[in-house]
């Protein structure tokens, strides 16, 4: 493939209801080969989910100006941490929230025994892949807060309920100690201050660390250019192997899958072809051009 301007959506934008493909060969001890086996009801909130990450990603492109920087965004964390919320939510709020997360038709006890089937299968279901999905809640010491709302976030959510004294400074250190430690430091800060007029903290972090399956060899890493979206090119260093991949062409695009450890995981790379930029992939992206995609990839060996 070309070496030009790509988007990677990764494990944190897109999940799947189920976690490998029919036919897929992929190396492990066989030990260890699991799937995820979900409910209807779960398997709805990964459709909410998917359909939800996709109107957010694309928002925020539309949003970024001109001169846009590179986004990254974990529409997980997102609808975890509304689903946290949702729960304390009613009437015209609690009917707003469920549009805007695509939970029409579910009931509160479905949308919170969907997410903690989420959360147990996948900090679960690979060995060769280091998955956490922590929670918690902070508020203001002297904020009353419904005892169902704390009972139903720590044992659907997981969510460690703590009250704090917002008017101490050090509070601040302890919600970032919090992030960090649950982040194995990738993210040491999540707040700089505490506003005066702020009751909660609803906070969801998704640490992901998985060995790829093919793993890619150093001596093979190379400086070549990388093309921006201005025409400008910059030289990076790429890494390159040859292996049997999932993979898929069409006139928009190349895309490859790359799997993670088992198989229960994998990254997709989109290459938009000669003549074609990365906004041209998104304006086509909806859940169903995305489920398209997806079941177009077939093995082939890519280099």
């Amino acid at each position: 493939m070309k070496t030009k301007l790509l988007i990677v959506i990764s494990v944190s934008l897109f999940l799947s209801s189920s976690c490998k493909k029919t036919g897929d060969s992929i190396p492990q001890d066989p030990t260890y080969e699991q799937k995820i086996f979900l409910d209807t009801k779960a398997k709805a909130i990964v459709k909410a989910d998917n359909t939800f990450g996709i109107k957010l990603f694309k928002n925020l492109i539309a949003n970024a100006g001109v001169e846009q920087e590179n986004i990254i965004i974990s529409p997980l964390s997102i609808s975890m941490a509304l689903g946290m919320t949702y729960n304390g939510a009613s009437n015209e709020t609690k009917t707003a929230m469920e549009n805007t997360l695509e939970l029409q038709g579910l009931s509160v006890e479905e949308i919170n025994e969907s997410y903690k089937t989420l959360i147990d299968e996948l900090v679960s279901v690979d060995p060769d892949v280091s998955m956490n999905i922590p929670n918690s809640i902070w508020y203001r010491d002297n904020f009353f807060v419904e005892e169902d709302f704390i009972n139903t976030n720590h044992d659907y959510f997981y969510a460690e309920v703590n009250p704090l004294d917002f008017g101490n400074p050090a509070s601040v250190d302890i919600i970032n100690n919090w992030v960090a430690e649950n982040t194995n430091d990738k993210i040491t800060s999540i707040i700089d201050e505490i506003d005066p007029m702020m009751v909660m903290f609803l906070i969801n972090a998704v640490y992901f660390n998985g060995t790829w399956a093919y793993e890619f060899e150093e001596q093979y890493t190379t400086s070549e250019a990388f093309y921006l979206s201005n025409g400008t090119t910059k030289q990076v260093e790429m890494m390159k192997q040859r292996a049997m991949l999932n993979y898929s062409s069409n006139e928009l695009f190349e895309a490859v899958d790359l799997y993670y450890g088992g198989g229960n995981f994998s990254m997709v790379i989109l290459l938009p072809k000669e003549g074609f930029a990365p906004n041209d992939i998104i304006g086509e992206l909806n859940e169903n051009t995305w489920n398209e995609w997806m079941e177009g990839l077939e093995k082939l060996i890519v280099k």
